[in-house]
């Protein structure tokens, strides 16, 4: 089985050939089939995103790309857990976290104690957390946005 575009439709389809190269079943009239060539997904950087398309030619049809920016919310990132989330700090960051005082590191080890679900990076807790952390010197600005780079 291999994958061709079928003209005048435009349609893509998985058809089978005999060893001459007959298709089985056969076409049905007016009905042509080309191949489809599948051109490398390019190289994008984190903030991109390269979406296939199809470009219809009369002798092939083509898996192009077409790269474009994020969208916001696709610039989020996402752990699966807290404990993934956590993942995040190195051994001396979570010490900071752990022996901290402060209310707002408290409120955020005690919610991340009880989070059982996704945690994101554009959640207010998380932001809050992370910007409290920066205050604290418990991690720095640049490590912070190294935590959340996608």
């Amino acid at each position: 089985m291999k994958t061709y575009g079928l003209i005048p439709e435009q349609i893509l389809a998985s058809l089978e050939t005999d060893e001459n190269g007959n298709f089985i079943p056969p076409l049905d009239d007016g009905v042509t089939a080309i191949p489809l060539v599948k051109l490398p997904e390019p190289d994008v950087t984190s903030s991109e995103i390269a979406e296939p398309n199809l470009v219809w030619f009369d002798d092939r049809v083509e898996r192009q790309w077409t790269v474009r920016a994020r969208t916001p919310e696709e610039l989020v990132k996402i752990w699966a857990n807290a404990q993934a989330f956590m993942a995040e700090f190195t051994t001396d960051e979570k010490a900071g976290i752990a022996l901290s005082t402060d209310p707002t590191v408290a409120a955020l080890r005690l919610e991340l104690s009880t989070w059982f679900s996704q945690v994101f990076s554009n959640d207010p807790r998380v932001i809050a957390g992370l910007d409290k952390l920066v205050e604290l010197d418990i991690i720095t600005e640049a490590r912070k946005e190294e935590i959340v780079a996608l």
